[in-house]
């Protein structure tokens, strides 16, 4: 059994991508919860983990921040960071500090990344569809992925996908 969560992934009919992972909103701090005065309150805020295992692609990851300020700087200073396998940086972690409803980072899984080789292929899987397909696909190599987020006051209204972005037909 591996510790990955077996969330089957989501096809967004719309736009022809695969929703890989996603997370959020989280929760809204009040200001009394933020240290007035101490360290910065920094550390009030919920501190998100999430990782996954990506087998090779092209992928994006996509923060949205449902008011349109980014989760950085006025109502503190959320930030995030994107990081594979074998201490490749995709995004350092730093500050969310964007204009718009959403940020996008693409970047790409290649075999160098990967990390993770399949022990056993699970063989009988039924093509039926009465069983989805767990992420990452079952005996598939892939590449640790981890993303770190500390949203800012108003988590309630940040939230994050995953996509695959590629072999999907899209330009």
């Amino acid at each position: 059994g591996s510790a990955l969560s077996g969330v089957p992934p989501i096809s967004d009919e719309d736009d022809g991508r695969t929703t890989v992972l996603s997370g959020g909103p989280y929760s809204y701090k009040g200001v009394a919860n933020i240290g007035e005065g101490g360290g910065g309150g920094s550390s009030h805020y919920e501190m998100v983990h999430a990782t996954t295992c990506l087998p090779v692609g092209s992928y994006a990851f996509i923060l949205y921040d449902a008011k349109g300020d980014g989760i950085c700087c006025n109502y503190g200073n959320g930030e995030y960071g994107i990081n594979l396998s074998k201490g490749r940086v995709v995004r350092p972690l730093s500050g969310g500090d964007f204009g718009g409803t959403q940020e996008i980072t693409p970047f790409v899984v290649a075999a160098d990344d990967i990390d993770v080789m399949p022990d056993t292929v699970v063989s009988g899987a039924s093509a039926s569809g009465d069983d989805p397909p767990r992420e990452p696909a079952e005996g598939q190599p892939c590449a640790t992925f981890s993303m770190h987020l500390v949203p800012d006051q108003f988590g309630n209204e940040t939230s994050w996908t995953i996509h695959r972005i590629d072999g999907v037909g899209a330009v």
